[in-house]
């Protein structure tokens, strides 16, 4: 264009442009010339290929690939294939893999390339300049020291302030998917598609497939800034077949893997880190090899576990010589580990150094679950194989952002984040599709065409979740059609709920229930209204009538199934009736701050099986009363991750830190029925600390003060179990009101020891069990006017009456201790367990219980639970 206005502007007269009739032609075609050589330089080509082994021709995965001076720079996939999407031109390609010379090579790009191969030369890395001494300290020993000293200075989260931009995946593949499986009755139809997508052309092993099933990918931006600022803005997600954000679980936060941690947590276990502190206790290592890097050197170190049997990995680890910082790794499961439905895991990850920092640019994680599903004979069965993957790029360093900036949600998925087009994602990609990632994609699409996927979604989650979703409603839970208790007898209840199809704003749900017993209508109903999502604010309003036990948290989702009310080894004699009327405000109040503020009234009304009073002040009997309450619930976090779905709700991922719970509540006397005034106040401490090779502690501690004369269900009880069925919460040799406090104190702990023990025992190894050892505290007092106002004569139904008494564990605290084995069977855990003090405090003060049947209430008891763990 500078051309064209050269030509114009000198011919001038008076200061007006003169166009002269020869220049017009030259004009058009120069201007139509550099429109065209515009158009021609913002379209982008794909430039595809695959890395090769020159002597194997084999596939190499997860290599990089950059383009010398652009900001391209991507990953093989598992078939060692790789894409980019760029604007035609020369460019320099640099590939740099472990165990290969590195590769440089200039090409010109003028149109789509494909199928490119590129080989590279395997190398042997030089050990010449290493010299044993005399007393043959193994030089690898060196090595690793100085990244365990150095380990802190080189974390990620030791940098002031970061941004990077990602490419995060997370797959799960079926492997091992042979056309005998593909036949069967099971998936007779997702068998036919996988044949018609196949066809005879890409099929090239006929007794064999790889298929992803759910595939999930996303690209986002994450800011941090020291101390614990995060932020992280999901700009495009993309889930086969499976719309909503809230399923993915995907951003390169949650998918990190953080190698200088002193213990690495995959698929829920420990393992600890090749360069943790106190590492050469169950690691040995070997230098293997030097290789240069740029202008520093990297020291090749193989991981080597000192025992078959302990949760570390083996493998190679490579370690840059001046900052003594990791520049990538792989690193597999140690054999046979105490770990269930997983063979192996595979963690490949690689640094780069941005100004003066290493920073990660790939993090890859790999799980290869037990082939278990329909074994045939002559084959390995079916397995899965769990794989997410997170590239980082476009880093930039120390440039903090205002604090405004992170106060808004954790992780929030931009407006039209779901709708990207194929042409956005080949070219967002960082490491392109393998087939089976392909496969996968085409075959939920056509499932789902055809409503296949549809009926497999619901039918998962009628089994899961109990419910019958459609589209905008859901009915169930099934597990609460039957149940039976000594209030109602039989019972059976039905629930409606609204889903976010319905309306991302407002919600309502509510539920039916009928006793044959007492022939009594139960009912729930709530709505809910969220204001704002980020942050949350929500407005929500429910009543209530229905039945409970005491003491026994949620009763109404925990204690009425059929399920659970067969498993109850003592009849539940102290059920009650109550109606609630309850307003709530739910807020973010800050980061790591939620607020829970609530009004509401309750009626309590005791069940005909539960005997129970306390004084008026006229001296009269009561057995209901009525209160009315304000109050606050916060809940305090530090360095917790959590997931929001589409309605605000959270999914808490934890962290490793203790969480803290704070409750406030005020009583109103003579307002909207309430009977009584009183002032209550509870803090509550929760932690799950994990101890590497020696398993994890999970520990819970409670103190709170109510300050007020009230009937005792009123009071703190104190949480028994009268179940054969093991309870974290509460005291499994404790009924339910044996004892009361106004003032409290308790602390329950758990020490799991992983098989740490038990392994050591070569005959018992095989049976993969695991220790643990439990821990229960109570401690409490009561005034004198709260023992007065409820020690009294009460009536039974029979027409018989006792004294009824209270009592609290104030003179020393009650204790209760246990030893268990899990892991059975892979799924059933028993706890031995003893109640050690107030032995005969419940023969002397229930007045449910005789000598006839004392026995059912002795001092030691074994208690089951049911759970998958890996």
């Amino acid at each position: 264009m500078i051309t064209i206005f050269s030509l114009i502007l000198p011919a001038t007269e008076n200061n007006k442009i003169i166009v002269r009739r020869e220049w017009v032609l030259p004009f058009i075609l120069s201007a139509l010339l550099c429109l065209i050589g515009m158009d021609v330089w913002s379209q982008k080509v794909q430039f595809s290929g695959s890395l090769r082994d020159s002597v194997t021709e084999e596939t190499l995965p997860l290599v990089a690939v950059m383009l010398a001076g652009t900001n391209y720079g991507v990953n093989t996939n598992l078939d060692g294939e790789f894409l980019f999407v760029i604007p035609p031109g020369k460019y320099r390609i640099l590939v740099r893999a472990s165990g290969y010379k590195a590769y440089e090579d200039s090409i010109v790009i003028g149109g789509p390339l494909t199928n490119h191969i590129i080989y590279l030369q395997p190398s042997s890395m030089s050990l010449d300049d290493i010299v044993i001494t005399s007393r043959a300290v193994n030089p690898a020993h060196r090595v690793i020291r100085n990244a365990i000293a150095n380990r802190r200075r080189n974390r990620f989260d030791k940098i002031e302030a970061y941004e990077y931009e990602s490419y995060n995946k997370l797959v799960l593949t079926m492997d091992n998917v042979t056309d005998h499986f593909l036949s069967s009755k099971l998936v007779r139809g997702i068998g036919k598609q996988v044949q018609d997508i196949l066809g005879d052309s890409t099929h090239s092993d006929s007794s064999k497939y790889k298929i992803a099933g759910f595939v999930s990918e996303s690209v986002s931006r994450f800011y941090y800034q020291r101390p614990d600022q995060k932020k992280e803005e999901i700009l495009a997600v993309q889930t086969s077949g499976v719309k909503g954000s809230e399923y993915n679980l995907l951003s390169s936060m949650f998918l990190q893997l953080d190698i200088y941690d002193n213990n690495v947590v995959v698929v829920d276990r420990t393992f600890l880190s090749p360069i943790a502190d106190g590492a050469f206790v169950d690691y040995d290592y070997q230098l293997i090899g030097i290789e240069s890097y740029g202008q520093d050197t990297l020291f090749g170190i193989q991981i080597i576990p000192k025992r078959p049997f302990d949760p570390v990995f083996k493998g190679t680890v490579y370690i840059d010589n001046k900052d003594w910082a990791i520049n990538r790794l792989d690193l597999m499961l140690n054999d046979n580990p105490n770990i269930n439905f997983v063979e192996d895991i595979r963690i490949r990850q690689e640094y780069t150094k941005v100004d003066t920092f290493w920073v990660p640019q790939l993090l890859d994680v790999e799980v290869d679950f037990q082939n278990s599903v329909m074994k045939r004979k002559g084959g390995t069965g079916v397995g899965v194989i769990g794989r997410s993957s997170s590239h980082l790029y476009n880093y930039v360093i120390n440039k903090p952002r205002e604090p405004k900036f992170y106060k808004q949600e954790l992780m929030e998925v931009m407006e039209n984040a779901e709708d990207k087009d194929s042409t956005y994602w080949a070219e967002m990609r960082r490491s392109p599709l393998d087939k089976s990632e392909q496969l996968g994609y085409a075959l939920v699409d056509s499932l789902k065409s055809r409503g296949v996927l549809d009926f497999y979604i619901e039918a998962a989650r009628l089994i899961g979740w109990g419910t019958y979703k459609r589209p905008k409603w859901e009915v169930g839970p099934y597990f609460y059609l039957l149940g039976f208790n000594q209030a109602e007898g039989w019972r059976t209840r039905c629930g409606f709920y609204t889903r976010p199809e319905f309306s991302n704003r407002l919600y309502f749900g509510g539920h039916l229930a009928y006793g044959f017993g007492d022939q009594r209508l139960k009912y729930q109903v709530e709505a809910k209204y969220r204001i704002s999502r980020k942050p949350k604010l929500e407005l929500g309003i429910r009543r209530t009538h229905e039945v409970e036990q005491v003491g026994f948290e949620n009763f109404l989702n925990n204690g009425t199934s059929l399920l659970q009310s067969s498993l109850r080894r003592v009849p539940l004699t102290q059920l009650n009736y109550y109606t609630e009327n309850r307003f709530d405000l739910y807020t973010d109040i800050k980061k790591g701050l939620t607020g829970d503020f609530y009004f509401r009234t309750k009626a309590f009304e005791p069940a005909k099986s539960f005997a129970f009073g306390y004084h008026l002040p006229d001296g009269s009997i009561a057995s209901e009363y009525a209160i009315t309450e304000a109050g606050a619930d916060f809940r305090i976090s530090f360095k917790e991750k959590y997931i929001t779905d589409s309605r605000g709700d959270r999914t808490y991922l934890g962290t490793k830190y203790p969480i803290f719970h704070v409750k406030l509540r005020h009583g109103f006397q003579n307002f909207l029925g309430g009977e009584y005034s009183y002032n209550a106040a509870e803090i509550q401490m929760d932690n799950f600390v994990r101890l590497g090779r020696y398993g994890w502690f999970r520990y819970d501690l409670k103190a709170g003060n109510v300050f007020g004369t009230m009937p005792f269900p009123a009071l703190h009880v104190f949480r028994g179990n009268m179940s054969w069925g093991y309870d974290r919460y509460g005291f499994n040799l404790m009924n339910y009101y044996e004892f009361v406090a106004d003032r409290y104190l308790t602390f329950a702990g758990e020490q799991h020891f992983e098989g740490l023990l038990w392994n050591q025992l070569p005959l018992l190894r095989k049976l993969k069990w695991k220790e643990v050892l439990t821990a229960r505290v109570a401690y409490g007092s009561l005034t004198q006017a709260n023992l007065a106002l409820n020690e009294t004569i009460v009536n039974r139904g029979d027409g018989t009456s006792f004294l009824q008494q209270i009592k609290a564990p104030s003179k020393v605290p009650y204790l209760e201790a246990g030893a268990g084995l899990y892991n059975i069977f892979k799924v059933l855990r028993v706890d031995a367990i003893w109640r050690l003090n107030y032995h005969d405090l419940r023969y002397k003060t229930d007045p449910t219980i005789t000598k006839n049947n004392w026995g059912r209430f002795n001092n030691f008891g074994l208690r089951a639970d049911f759970s998958i763990t890996f």
